[in-house]
């Protein structure tokens, strides 16, 4: 029988954080604290477009990409930023706090 556990992903990753991917594109690196951790997030998807984009209220085709890198036990994702870097009403421009709403997110582990 398999039991779920819930974990904040700030207990699970040992980095969180956003920067810019292009002058169009931000782009959010989550690095697992280890390979059993990871390992379990990827083999059950937990972190997808469906899951990314509700937690960004934005659709599912506004996350570019979700990308599972195992040589270093990380998930990387792209969205398009809000504003053209560098532009006018353009808020953060290195897109180093993008990556804030990670922080809170809890996910389902099952084991």
């Amino acid at each position: 029988m398999n039991t779920v556990e819930h974990a904040n992903l700030m207990e699970l990753a040992s980095v969180i954080r956003s920067k810019n991917a292009s002058p169009f594109e931000v782009t959010f690196d989550i690095i697992f604290k280890n390979k059993s951790i990871y390992e379990v997030v990827k083999k059950n998807q937990i972190l997808n477009k469906e899951i990314l984009a509700e937690l960004y209220n934005v659709s599912p085709d506004h996350i570019l990409d979700v990308i599972y890198f195992d040589a270093a036990n990380a998930v990387k994702f792209n969205m398009p930023r809000s504003a053209p870097h560098a532009s006018f009403g353009e808020t953060d421009m290195h897109s180093a706090q993008q990556h804030v709403p990670l922080q809170g997110l809890v996910l389902e582990l099952e084991s």
